[in-house]
């Protein structure tokens, strides 16, 4: 006979046979992601004493970081910060101002470029 729970995250009803009542507590796999994000999210706010969504917004709109060194500087999962994007409502860069943005405010990467570009540009004549 199966037992009849509360979803972890939305509240609905499910059944899950007595030898899962332990393992499943979510209706589906949506909840389960959104309450993982949540989850996160509660315990970087707390960790590190910020707003999440301020200081996502702030950094990624304004100061426009890539996602990737948004994930090194809170030490989570190179995907997770698109999922924040997403559950936030914080429209992604396209890719070319995702390229734009690696040129600003980058002076040892326009160094490089004009090195190699320098070298090419001898070595073809």
């Amino acid at each position: 006979m199966p037992i009849i729970k509360e979803c972890s995250y939305c509240g609905k009803e499910i059944e899950v046979k007595p030898s899962h009542n332990k393992k499943f507590n979510y209706c589906c796999k949506e909840c389960s992601d959104k309450d993982t994000l949540r989850r996160l999210i509660y315990r970087i706010e707390t960790k590190e004493n910020i707003d999440l969504k301020e200081w996502f917004y702030q950094k990624y709109v304004v100061e426009k970081i890539p996602l990737i060194k948004i994930s090194q500087i809170l030490k989570i999962s190179n995907r997770t910060p698109s999922k924040l994007l997403e559950f936030y409502g914080i429209d992604k860069n396209t890719r070319s101002q995702a390229i734009a943005n690696q040129w600003i405010n980058n002076k040892e990467r326009r160094i490089e470029t004009s090195k190699r570009a320098k070298i090419n540009l001898n070595t073809k004549e």
